[in-house]
Parts: structure tokens; sequence; C-alpha cells
């Protein structure tokens, strides 16, 4: 077997590993912004996540965080979800330092 050919077999196993691994991932994050609405007893029909959210997503996320005082988070520590709930509404969420935050609409005053 030529070199070449051994290095192209090993460059296509890391590449799958790393699909597999991203898509585990994903899957990890449905499921934790799914379990964070429901522990509230609030159902979930379906949850759309975002591991590199477009910039109208990012600015969505820090007026969330903006909403419970938090205003130092940096756009590449943030995860985008759109939850769609079981009554069909559709809910904006982001991941922050292991912790999902929706929109704050408590005064703060």
């Amino acid at each position: 077997m030529s070199k070449t050919l051994r290095v192209a077999i090993v460059l296509l196993l890391a590449g799958s590993l790393a699909v597999i691994t991203a898509g585990c991932a994903t899957s990890s994050l449905d499921s934790q912004f799914r379990s964070s609405f429901e522990e509230q007893g609030v159902p979930v029909k379906s949850v759309d996540v975002k591991v590199v959210p477009h910039e109208a997503q990012l600015m969505a996320d820090q007026m969330i965080l903006n909403s419970h005082g938090i205003t130092d988070a940096r756009d590449e520590e943030l995860i985008h979800a759109t939850v769609t709930l079981a009554n069909g509404e559709q809910v904006t969420a982001v991941q922050y330092k292991e912790k999902i935050y929706t929109y704050n609409n408590e005064s703060t005053d």
C-alpha cells in the first residue's frame, strides 16, 4: 500500500469521526434544550440547535442574556436554539456557560 493511499485513508477516517462526533454533540444539545423546557412543564415538539449561529441569532441571544443582566458574553460562547413548543409556538433560547436562557420579560426595576 502506498504512503499516499494510507494518508488518504487516515484522513478519511478522521473526517468521518469528526462528522459523527459533531452529530452526537448536536443530539446532546437538542436533549439539553428539550429537558430544560420540559423540566419547567413546557412540552416541546422540536429543537433546532445552531452551534455556529448567524449574526441575527447572535443579536437575539445577546438580547436574551441582557434581559437576565448578563452583558459580558462573547458571541463564540453562545449556542443558539429555536424551540418549537407542543402548541406550535417558537421560542428562541441560548445556552451560555452550561445554562439555558430564554427572554426574561419580568421587570428588573
